[in-house]
């Protein structure tokens, strides 16, 4: 089953315009609780989600056609897993 492409559901009513949301290690995910980092940011008039990376990938196509705006922040998940990866292959070389 592969996951569908949010970017052709994407439009100007659901692309936020204030500056990025920056994930933190003290914000977790409302679906996993204390499990996983939150790394997406939906929100919806007053309301406020904050998801993983996994459960942004399940949801966000349903939440972004529902109307929610989504602020997704994977690429601060890819940058902190290509630090770890680094960290890892220094560590071989001892």
């Amino acid at each position: 089953m592969t996951t569908p492409n949010i970017t052709s559901e994407l439009t100007s009513e659901n692309i936020p315009t204030e500056p990025k949301w920056e994930p933190s290690a003290l914000i977790r995910c409302d679906r996993c609780g204390d499990a996983s980092q939150a790394y997406t940011r939906a929100t919806k008039g007053d309301f406020e989600l904050v998801l993983c990376g996994h459960h942004t990938r399940k949801h966000e196509l349903a939440l972004a056609s529902d109307g929610w705006t989504l602020d997704i922040r994977l690429d601060v998940l890819e940058e902190q897993a290509a630090k770890y990866k680094q960290v890892a292959s220094d560590d071989d070389n001892f």
